[in-house]
This record gives structure tokens, C-alpha cells and sequence, in this order.
């Protein structure tokens, strides 16, 4: 993997880590959030916009969880650690921010609906899965999460959300426990909705399992990333399917026949960080690409697991990963904790 370049946050407001990077739906922008919100132009790798944590509504108690780039690139969605999830419009003019709603705990996840410019999604550790429209500043719960076990507390904090490319009116999210969850957006009204899950071959009874995060390939493959320390890949059509009984649900209510997922191995996952980001990568999506505690940016051959490469990436853990969406060369973005952005290109990844 080679190192392309890097933007830099040492100013003395960005004394912090980054938290959280996504690039804009052509890849003409990227967005980096901490305690501040910056757009970056990739054409000069300079920054565009800085809007500081005064203008964001931010405490010293607060910061940047998550962010995302709307297909109109001058309007960014951001949230913070205290739920609140808002829309910033940024142009020439200036910039104007805008509050849509809340969660009642930290967001864990943000996406744009790949389906509407003006809709998205979030999940958060309250086990919600929330809707908004940014036309009609309109932010409503559609459904809460619950865990299969009988636990006290059943409600089940969630760490990443996605749309489903193959299908986008259903929502996939994964969480603290070993289970990746597929609802049907169509079906809310009724018992119909939650249509897949998927578990780990190998995470059977493993109450201290937990997804950390998730990524689906151009080709509807699903990826999801564990605090055991493995990645696993999921081919279409190898979940357990729909439970046979109504929520609440107990494990036993699954018929399971699991197929094994193909697992990848290497790297180390920081458990004190809810969320882990991974991504397919190549102009195929070829490969698989995680980040580190150590540093280091790991890759496997899609196909060939034990063919796994990494390269020193960033001094302490990486705590954010993306992929460029347009680049002919496939581009890594990765952040961590120092105040640096970095990117990486290869046209050869693994032999």
C-alpha cells in the first residue's frame, strides 16, 4: 500500500483525534470531524470550510461521532456524542446549521439513503434506528432494537448502520452482541420485519461477542468486523433468515443450520472504541481492508484469506477508515489518533 498524501489538523483547536472522515458522493470532498467540522477540496488538498465548536453547538462535554456528505455536497449531516444529530449547509456565503432530531444516547451510525438526496438514516446507542428528511427537517424513530437473550436491560446498543445496495429499503445494523440484523423498511407495522440475520459460525453462545462494524461489496457480499479479533465475509444468501415467531425472540426461536462465513485474520480490534471501520477495496472489490490497534492498515485477498498484507499507517490505533466512491485507483482514507488524515492508493495490493 503506498502513501498518497495527508491533511493536516495542527491547529490549536485540533489537539484532538479525529473521530470520524467521509468523503462527498463524487469524492470531490472530505469531511473530518473531532471537536471542529472541516472540508477539505481533494483536488488541492486544502481546507474549505473549519466550522468550530461554537458554531456547532458543541460543549466541552461533547464531540463528533459521526458524519456523512449529502449527494448536494454543501450539505454535511453530523452528530454528537449527546445524540443530537444536525445538517450543515456550507457555501460561499457562509454556513448555517440546522437541528433534525436526537437520540436519546450517543449516535453510533449516520448514512445518506442512497435512494432519496434529502433522507438518511441513524442508529445509536439506545438501540434505535431513526429516519430523517433534511427537507422537511423532519427526524422520527422507526423501529428499537432488542437483544435475543433474556437479559435485564434487552435493549441492544448498536454500532453501525447500512442500506442494503441490492435492495435499499432494508436496513442492516450490527451491535453488542454476535448477530448482524437485516430489517425490511416495508414491513414496520408488522412482525415481518426483521427478514435476515446473520451470525458467525463460531459465535454460537458467545455472550461476549459483538460486531463492531460492516460493509457491503458492490456484488451484495456482507462484511462485519469482531471483537474477537476476526473479520468475517458473509456471501448472499447464507443468513439464518426470519425468525419463525414474533419479537421478543429468544436464540432458540433460529433454525441453526449456519454456513460458514470465510474469516480474516491479523489485525487487532481496540475495544474501547465501539465502532471498528472496514471496507472492500479494489476496482472489483477484490479486497478486504482493516484498520489497527497497532497502527498498521491490514489487507487480504478477497478470495486468498491467508495472503494478508499490511502497511504502517498511523502511530497510535486507527480509528477511521472510507474508501474514495469514484477513484479509478482505489483510495484509502484513514484517520487515528494524532491529528492527521492520510490516504493510500495501490494498483497492486497483494502479488
Amino acid at each position: 500500500m503506498d502513501f498518497i498524501g495527508s491533511l493536516n489538523h495542527e491547529e490549536a483547536e485540533a489537539a484532538q483525534q479525529i473521530n470520524c472522515i467521509a468523503f462527498s458522493p463524487t469524492g470531490r470532498f472530505l469531511v473530518s470531524g473531532s471537536y471542529f467540522l472541516t472540508l477539505w477540496d481533494m483536488c488541492s488538498y486544502k481546507k474549505e470550510t473549519i466550522l468550530p465548536k461554537t458554531q456547532l453547538s458543541m460543549t466541552d462535554q461533547s464531540s463528533m461521532t459521526q458524519v456523512t456528505v449529502m449527494t448536494d455536497e454543501r450539505k454535511i449531516l453530523f452528530s454528537l456524542s449527546n445524540g443530537e444529530v444536525f445538517v450543515a449547509h456550507v457555501d460561499s456565503n457562509g454556513s448555517g446549521i440546522t437541528k433534525l432530531g436526537s437520540h436519546l444516547e450517543a449516535v453510533s451510525g449516520l448514512i445518506r439513503n442512497i435512494s432519496n438526496p434529502d433522507e438518511g438514516y441513524s442508529c445509536g446507542d439506545d438501540g434505535f434506528i431513526n429516519h430523517f428528511d433534511i427537507r422537511e427537517r423532519d427526524y422520527n424513530s422507526l423501529l428499537k432494537c432488542y437483544r435475543f437473550d433474556n437479559s435485564p436491560s434487552r435493549k441492544l446498543k448498536l454500532n453501525g448502520i447500512l442500506q442494503n445496495p441490492d435492495d435499499p429499503q432494508c436496513i442492516t445494523v450490527c451491535g453488542d452482541d454476535a448477530y448482524i440484523r437485516v430489517y425490511d423498511l416495508r414491513w414496520l407495522k408488522g412482525p415481518d420485519c426483521l427478514t435476515d440475520v446473520y451470525l458467525p459460525h463460531d459465535l454460537v453462545n458467545r455472550s461476549s461477542a459483538c460486531i463492531k462494524g460492516i460493509a457491503y461489496s458492490n456484488m451484495g457480499q456482507l462484511l462485519a468486523s469482531c471483537n474477537n479479533q476476526k473479520i468475517y465475509m458473509f456471501e448472499q444468501e447464507i443468513g439464518l433468515g426470519p425468525p419463525p415467531i414474533p419479537l421478543p425472540l429468544h436464540i432458540n426461536a433460529f433454525p441453526l443450520q449456519l454456513s460458514e462465513a470465510q474469516v480474516y485474520q491479523g489485525h487487532t480490534v481496540n475495544d474501547q472504541r465501539g465502532r471498528h471501520d472496514i471496507t472492500f477495496f479494489g476496482p472489483k472489490d477484490e479486497y478486504i481492508a482493516s484498520g489497527s490497534a497497532c497502527g498498521r492498515i491490514f489487507f487480504w485477498n478477497k478470495r486468498e484469506p491467508h495472503r494478508v498484507g499490511s502497511t504502517e499507517s498511523h502511530l497510535h490505533s486507527i480509528s477511521c477508515m472510507t474508501r474514495h466512491p469514484r477513484s479509478q485507483t482505489p483510495i484509502l482514507a484513514t484517520s487515528g489518533e494524532d491529528q492527521h488524515v492520510r490516504f493510500w492508493a495501490s494498483k497492486l495490493l497483494i502479488g
